[in-house]
């Protein structure tokens, strides 16, 4: 944790660099040792439940046998990647952060990778967790969704971030004095959340929140250059996959949302795919389920829109029969009132 005071001395050069470097290390150590007197009420780590994942696409048994089978949901770094054929065939990979998922569109594809692949990955709006295992068609379009991978992420720190390193050690301060690694033992999961926390916070050039038993770090100062950080995915399909993802404050792309109608702005991130362990990308994915099938219901995309067209259907059949059954329900301008199963499919996609 770095006092804001030091920031400042920092930006308008009241502070020479080795003195900037000591004040870092005197505000992490101030930090840790408020870090362990902090009640232990206060350092108890959520665990996410079957219920955490409901959702009106399937059916509570459903969600229950596909927690138990990947048991990697109920942690705090969890990863998803859904493969979605909108305008443009492309994945959406979905990290949980604080109850929501942030996420990313990646275009082209994220399996069969034979070599080093570079590709300009959108973020989109974070989305609830009761998306993550979604698979359907959008009620309201042509746009197909299937769960493609589900596992845990570690991230690392970018080659930028790791020759500051290398120069702070040259320096003479010890690295291992510059990291939180060492204050009080922590589940992996709940660190890993936090490294992920801190990295794409820095990123985007927000303050990074108090959470839990993590302090607040103030915003930094933008520096015009582009930062990163660097994820690692282990699940069913893809392991030891890393992405490495970078940013400059300008790089944002405007649209108009499908949904609301507004404008919106999203982040444009530069994004690396390789393989840990100088392994080449073609072994990080697990051949032994199929590519062109999902990992929940090992369907294909097309069934998996003939599926969800054929129940979207029986649903509004049903709420017709249910309109029958009670009277006719108009608006106010004699058009037709939505049944509440498509009320809250609808409902459902556009919170997503």
């Amino acid at each position: 944790m770095v006092d804001s005071r030091v920031l400042s001395q920092r930006k308008f050069g009241y502070m020479s660099p080795a003195a900037f470097q000591a004040a870092q290390v005197a505000a992490k150590r101030k930090g840790k040792e408020e870090l362990e007197a902090r009640p232990a009420k206060r350092q108890r780590i959520k665990r996410y439940r079957a219920k955490d994942f409901q959702t009106p696409f399937a059916t509570p048994r459903e969600v229950e046998e596909w927690f138990a089978e990947y048991p990697a949901l109920s942690q705090r770094n969890f990863y998803i990647v859904q493969n979605h054929w909108a305008t443009r065939d492309h994945y959406d990979l979905r990290v949980q952060l604080d109850g929501r998922t942030t996420s990313w569109a990646i275009p082209a594809t994220l399996a069969d990778p034979t070599k080093q692949l570079r590709r300009q990955a959108i973020e989109t709006n974070p989305h609830p967790m009761s998306y993550s295992l979604f698979e359907g068609r959008d009620p309201k379009g042509p746009n197909i969704t299937g769960v493609w991978d589900i596992g845990t992420y570690k991230v690392y720190k970018s080659m930028r971030a790791e020759r500051q390193d290398e120069k702070t050690r040259s320096e003479g301060i010890d690295d291992a004095e510059t990291t939180d690694e060492d204050a009080t033992p922590v589940e992996e999961d709940d660190f890993q959340e936090h490294l992920f926390r801190d990295a794409w916070h820095r990123c985007v050039g927000l303050e990074t929140p108090a959470v839990g038993r993590w302090p607040r770090q103030p915003a930094p100062r933008d520096d015009g250059k582009r930062h990163g950080f660097v994820l690692e995915l282990n699940g069913e399909r893809y392991q030891g996959l890393r992405l490495s993802f970078v940013h400059g404050s300008d790089e944002v792309k405007h649209n108009v949302s499908k949904y609301t109608g507004q404008l919106e702005a999203h982040r444009i991130w530069l994004l690396t795919l390789h393989a840990a362990k100088s392994k080449s990308l073609a072994s990080t994915e697990n051949l032994d389920i199929p590519r062109d099938r999902s990992l929940l219901t090992r369907r294909t995309m097309e069934e998996i829109g003939r599926d969800s067209t054929a129940w979207y259907k029986a649903c509004i059949e049903a709420d017709e029969q249910d309109t029958d059954d009670e009277g006719s329900e108009t608006t106010g301008d004699g058009t037709q009132r939505k049944g509440r199963r498509q009320r809250e499919m609808e409902g459902d996609f556009r919170r997503g």
